[in-house]
Parts: structure tokens; sequence; C-alpha cells
């Protein structure tokens, strides 16, 4: 029994060790050439399943047939498989399909060509998927070097072709190119250039080679199908790409520089709230001119709307313009709402100090009340009754009216104090010492002499420290017209008779825009401004 089980052993040995001796040539192959031969199908067979993967993507669920663009899309990304079939295919025919390792990937392979076949057949057919035939002349080193250079930017090819397609598959959805990004359209214009580029170098690749061979010719069905997307997508995208770059073309927008400046400026005009306080004057005019003003922020947003939509340099600037503007805008009016209701309240307060002050001056014999208290009190009265006009038209036109009973009162009580106020009169201060001194007395002195040749002006006195500049925009008849000037007021000494002389208060400009060219005007004409505040005896003056 042992020496029969003995022998069964070492049978079963020779057995196992023929089978070594018989398969081991085949082994040893895969374990050195055939592993490496195995990495290389498996590599290929990474991209072909990439590709596929893409083409599945593009074509979507379902088993439903793919048509038009998308059947493009899907055809290209799907050849791109196919052009890997038979690379894979030859390489896996020469190592065994037994091996371990090797098994995987051929039933990997076997389920990426089934998966082909079945978008193929979606398509309508005519993949081939198969291995070439064995009468098909092998590729040499250099030729399958090449074929891999194509194969490359092939891909890249395909990728560009992919971008542009889907802009233009935006402007079929949407023709009107106003409505795209010009950043996205000149990314796909820039990107035809580069296709062109690649389609020459991918043909550079491809001309030496026989065009009858099956990979060279799928690699050629790929550039044709891609080149065809490109130029489609070119037909649409060009236009499109031309129309929106003339639509926001500043060098044909003339007015656009003036225009922006405009409304930085009409902006920077609202942006002092404290004018209500401060220049009354100014805030009525503001108050005023402000629906010609927002109707023409209006305007120029919705002419140059395009350039803020496509976020241009120019239209990033205006709309940050116009939303300092509209801010501006905003708390203008809630400031000017507010003076609205205070208003009346601080008009009755000055109007109350002057009556108390004319009765003041009068009880107690004190002429100097109409030569200060009183005309500065009154001022204040009256600057509040024109800006509540503007603000309340009801109310104002009340303000203005007890304000016109309270001069009535005043002008028998100052006429009382005639002589009085008139020698308690001073020459008022001469404070201004500007290099433009001379210019300013002798333009304001001959245009007084215009209007009064005989004048016998004695002096002139500039009580400011200096002139005071506006700058503002102002609407007149059917335009804009932009004032840019400096202002200063100056008191000619005129004689009025032998014992007499006349303060005449005029009002100097500066015209910045004019090369500061000076003018002078007159608070009065020659007949008017005789009350008492205004005469000084002549021996003040000499």
């Amino acid at each position: 029994m042992l020496r029969h089980h003995s022998l069964r052993t070492i049978a079963t040995i020779l057995v196992a060790a023929l089978a070594f001796v018989t398969h081991a040539p085949r082994l040893l192959a895969l374990d050195a050439a055939g592993s490496a031969l195995l990495a290389q199908a498996e590599a290929q067979l990474r991209s072909l399943e990439s590709n596929l993967q893409l083409a599945r993507q593009t074509a979507g669920s379902g088993a439903a047939a793919i048509t038009g663009t998308k059947a493009k899309l899907t055809r290209v990304r799907l050849d791109g498989a196919v052009a890997l079939v038979p690379q894979v295919q030859a390489r896996l025919d020469k190592l065994p399909a037994e091996d371990p390792a090797v098994a995987p990937v051929a039933a990997r392979f076997a389920a990426a060509r089934a998966g082909i076949q079945e978008l193929d057949a979606r398509l309508g057919g005519s993949a081939a998927t198969t291995t070439p035939s064995t009468g098909a002349a092998r590729l040499g080193y250099q030729q399958e070097e090449m074929l891999g250079n194509a194969r490359f930017h092939l891909r890249e090819l395909e990728g560009m072709a992919t971008a542009v397609d889907s802009v233009a598959s935006s402007l079929r959805a949407d023709p009107d190119p106003t409505r795209h990004d010009i950043r996205t359209l000149d990314g796909a214009m820039a990107t035809f250039e580069r296709c062109r580029e690649r389609i020459g170098q991918i043909r550079n690749h491809l001309d030496p080679l026989p065009a009858d061979h099956p990979e060279v010719a799928t690699v050629i069905r790929a550039l044709e199908a891609a080149t065809r997307t490109i130029d489609e997508a070119s037909r649409i995208v060009g236009p499109a790409h031309a129309r929106l770059s003339a639509a926001l073309d500043t060098n044909a927008m003339a007015d656009l520089d003036a225009d922006m400046n405009r409304l930085a400026e009409l902006s920077q005009m609202y942006a002092d709230i404290m004018v209500f306080q401060t220049d009354r004057e100014r805030a009525g005019s503001l108050v005023t001119d402000l629906p010609i003003a927002q109707a023409e922020h209006d305007r120029l947003v919705s002419s140059y709307r395009l350039l803020v939509d496509q976020k241009t340099p120019q239209g990033i600037r205006l709309d940050g313009i116009s939303r300092a503007f509209r801010d501006r805008v905003e708390k203008f009016i809630a400031a000017a709402d507010r003076e609205k209701t205070t208003l009346p309240v601080a008009f009755e307060r000055d109007l109350a100090r002057v009556e108390q002050l004319g009765r003041q001056a009068v009880e107690e014999r004190k002429p100097a009340f109409f030569n200060g208290g009183i005309p500065q009190h009154l001022g204040y009265a009256e600057e509040k009754a024109r800006l509540l006009e503007i603000l309340d038209p009801a109310a104002g036109a009340d303000a203005t009216a007890r304000l016109a009973a309270v001069k009535e009162a005043l002008e028998s009580s100052r006429e009382a104090l005639r002589s009085a106020i008139i020698a308690a009169n001073r020459l008022p201060d001469d404070v201004y010492k500007g290099p433009d001194r001379q210019a300013v007395i002798d333009r304001a002195t001959t245009m007084w002499k215009r209007k009064q040749p005989e004048a016998d002006v004695m002096t002139v006195r500039i009580p400011s420290s200096g002139w005071r500049r506006e700058v503002l925009w102002r609407w007149s008849g059917s335009q804009w017209y932009k004032i840019d000037r400096s202002r200063m007021q100056l008191q000619l000494i005129v004689r009025h008779d032998e014992t007499l002389a006349l303060m005449r208060a005029i009002n100097v400009w500066k015209d910045h825009l004019a090369g500061d060219e000076i003018t002078a005007t007159p608070l009065w004409e020659p007949h008017e401004g005789m009350e008492p505040m205004n005469f000084l005896p002549i021996d003040r003056v000499q």
C-alpha cells in the first residue's frame, strides 16, 4: 500500500512538472515584454473608456435616436473611442487571454466595445470597432509616432470644438448678441484661431500617412467631424461677435466722456445736504433742477445700458457714477423734506426777531440796529421764504406776504431814524489783497460808469477775504450748460452830493471756463438802493 501510494504521488508531480514546462515560455513572456504590452493596452483602454464616457454624457441617457448638434458632438467623441479600438485589440491579441492579469483588461475592452456599438446604433451606425483586416499594412514606428501626435492634438481640438459649439448653441437659443457676454464671445473667437492652428498641425501629422489605413482613416473622420463643428459654430459666433463689438465700440460714442463727466458733476452737486443751511439760494436752485437732473441720469444710463450690462471699463465707471448719484439724490430729497418741515418755524423765529429789533430801535433810539441786526435777520427771513416757496409753494407764498408786511412796517420806523442811521454808518472793511485786486476794481468801476457816466468813485472796499467758487450744471431751453465760476462782492463808494456818499454793492464774477474772464453786475441800478443803510457822511470817506 505504501509503495503504491508513493508511485501515485510521483506520477502527480511528474504531470504538474510537465504542465509547467508546457506553459513556462508564455508565462515568462508576460512577465517580461508581456507586462509592458499589457500596460500599453490598459493605458489605451483608459483613454478609450474616457472618450466613450464623454460621448455617453453628450448623448444623454435612454435609447432614443440622437439628432442635430448633439449627434454631431456625440459622433466626434465616439470616434475618439473607436480610433483606439484597433490599438487595444492588437496588443491584447499578443497576450494570453487566460492569464489572470490579462483577463480583466480583456473583459473591460469587450464591455467598452459593446458600449460603442450601443451608442453607434443610436447615432444610426457607422462606427467600425472591429480589428483591422490582416491585409492592412502595419504602420512603421515613425508612422505610429506621427499618428499618436495627431491623436494628441485631435483630443485638444475636440475639446475646443465642444467649447465653441456650446457658445454657438447659446446663440441659437437667443440670437440677440447684446444678451450675451462679450468676454464669452471674445474667448470663442480666440478659440477659433487656436482651432485653425491645431487643424494645421493635425494635417501635417496625417498627410504623410496612408489615408486608407483603418486607424488613420478613423482619425481623419474625427478631424473632419470636429472641423465641421468648428466651422458651423464660427458661422454663428463670428457675426454675433462683430455686431456686439460694434455696439460696444466707445470710439463711436462721441459724447460718452462728456456725458459721464456731466453726470459725475451732477452727482457732486447733490452731495452736500448742508446746503439747506449754508446756502439756501443754491439749495433752491438744486431743488428746482432736481427733476431735470434725474431725467438726465435716466437718459444717460439708458443710452449706455449695454456698456453697464457688459461690465466694460466705461460701463463699470458709469454704473459707479449712477449709484453715487442715486444715493446722493435720495439723501438730498430726505434733507429737503426735513427742511420743508422745519423751515416755517425758523422763518417765524427770524421774523419775530426783526419785529423785536424794529420796535427796540425806535423805542430806544438805536439807529445802528438798522445797519446790523435788522438787515441781518431780515436777510435770513427772506432767504428762508424764497426756499420755502420752492419746497412748499402755499407756505412760501404766505411767508412772503407776511415778510412784505413787516418790511412795510419797518419802512416808517427807518425813515423816522434816517438821519441817525446815516450818521451811524461806517465804511466797510477792506480785506482782499489778491494779485487780481486791481483788475477786479477796474472791472467794477468801468461797469458802473457805463451805467452812471458822471459818477465820482471815491474809493473801493472789498470785505471778502477771497473768491468763492461754484461748479454746477444748469438746464436752459433744451440743453445743459456748465457753470464754473468764482464770485466776490465789493463796495464802490460813489459821491452822492456835497455831504453824502452812496455804497454801491457790486457782484464780481470770474468765469473759469472763459480764461478767468472777470465780469461785474450791480446789486441795484443807479436809481435804486437809496435806503439809509447805504449812505455815508462824506467826511467818513475823505
